[in-house]
């Protein structure tokens, strides 16, 4: 399941959000899903990380730990690249950063995929896929709403 989002964060500049993307032990204090998060290894601008990710599927929840290799090119872009060891195959997802007048551009591409998922709950679990991007993506906003005003 792939979905892509765009927001425009205004009076930003890709080197002042970057950072606060890319600081992946702090996503468990701000990102819906994220119970956490841990650096276990670094290497210039690749490190990987272990993360418990929690789902929510209505009234059930489903934790996930990741092994994940995230990859920073400055000041333009940030890939990750997880894999699961229960229910998720793979979870990438890809952060750019442009420039534009007023603000700076982000888009948001993720790709989910299930292991063993039945092809009638694909739907189901696109739009999950889609609800879930929509709140990461929020969550960021909130968090340089933050650091905008701390700042």
């Amino acid at each position: 399941m792939d979905v892509s989002k765009i927001y425009i964060f205004d009076g930003a500049r890709a080197v002042d959000l970057m950072p606060i993307f890319a600081d992946v032990e702090t996503y468990p204090s701000f990102v819906p899903g994220y119970k956490s998060a841990k650096v276990v290894e670094k290497d210039g601008c690749t490190y990987k990380t272990k993360s418990v990710m929690a789902l929510q599927f209505g009234i059930f929840t489903l934790e996930e730990e990741l092994d994940s290799v995230t990859t920073l090119t400055y000041p333009s872009c940030i890939e990750v690249h997880s894999t699961g060891r229960r229910f998720i195959q793979s979870f990438s997802n890809v952060w750019r950063f442009r420039d534009v007048p007023g603000g700076c551009e982000v888009t948001f591409d993720m790709s989910l995929e299930f292991a063993g998922v039945p092809v009638m709950l694909r739907p189901m679990l696109a739009a999950l896929a889609d609800a879930q991007a929509e709140s990461i993506l929020r969550a960021f906003v909130e968090r340089f709403g933050a650091h905008r005003q701390a700042a």
